[in-house]
């Protein structure tokens, strides 16, 4: 009998749960209103399919690539954080979490150099060809 609530628990539950999820799910404009948010989306990123300059999409590339870096970066110091406290005073450990964390520090200012380069590049290029 005891295993015998679980189940029915479950079965209401779903029952009662699932008819919500299904109704989430579908959209009141349609197909041509999800393309036109689509779109308005990738106008505001800057990636639409209206912007088709060589060095906007070269920007646009480059800044999601040190997008990522960055973040993988800013885990690396968090993972890194993560040895070093959990390390309970081991000096193998506690060195190698201090050597990670100003590695990822050197290349976290790095990246940010690097985007701020790239971006007054991709600015100055895009205002040559403009002119």
């Amino acid at each position: 009998m005891n295993s015998f609530l679980p189940a029915l628990s479950a079965i209401i539950q779903t029952s009662v749960l699932f008819p919500l999820v299904a109704k989430a799910q579908t959209a009141p404009e349609g197909l041509t209103g999800a393309n036109t948010a689509l779109t308005n989306v990738g106008t505001g990123l800057g990636t639409s399919s209206q912007t088709t300059d060589l060095p906007t999409l070269i920007g646009n590339i480059i800044s999601v690539g040190l997008g990522f870096m960055g973040v993988l970066l800013v885990v690396m110091i968090v993972y890194a954080g993560f040895i070093y406290a959990t390390s309970q005073g081991d000096d193998a450990k506690i060195k190698s979490a201090k050597k990670m964390i100003s590695s990822s520090i050197v290349g976290l200012v790095l990246v940010v150099a690097a985007y701020a380069i790239a971006s007054y590049v991709i600015s100055a290029i895009s205002t040559a060809v403009a002119k």
